[in-house]
């Protein structure tokens, strides 16, 4: 026996009556409490101010995407660029030169014990120079 179109229609408001009903009244076992922060730290210890590279500048523009540097035993830093170069320079960022050209992407770099530069280039994978 099939219920009539209008019956169906109370039959469904009155279970979403009920359930909402219940929803309502259904005990919640939540107790709401005041969050109290901790006491602000020290400035100390890990917290300490922190002024280790307030005497750091900046190196020259030397090309396109320097990803790593790495210094030699001179002090040279060396640093790889997008279109494939190593360059070198002095400490104080003079003396800019093109090392080597990987024709690659020179990524990270690193002296060995043997002071060979070894180079990570993302298209012809580790290099010694």
């Amino acid at each position: 026996m099939q219920l009539p179109r209008r019956g169906l229609s109370l039959a469904l408001i009155a279970l979403a009556l009920v359930i909402l009903a219940y929803l309502l009244f259904w005990p919640v076992p939540i107790d709401p409490v005041v969050w109290q922060p901790a006491a602000n730290p020290a400035k100390s210890g890990p917290y300490a101010p922190n002024d280790r590279m307030s005497g750091m500048r900046r190196l020259p523009d030397v090309g396109a995407g320097p990803e790593s540097v790495a210094i030699d035993r001179d002090g040279r830093v060396y640093t790889g660029l997008q279109d494939g170069r190593v360059v070198r320079m002095l400490a104080d960022g003079s003396g800019v030169e093109t090392f080597v050209q990987t024709f690659g992407r020179p990524l990270g770099m690193k002296f060995d014990a043997g002071g060979n530069l070894i180079v990570a280039d993302a298209f012809r994978g580790l290099l010694s120079v």
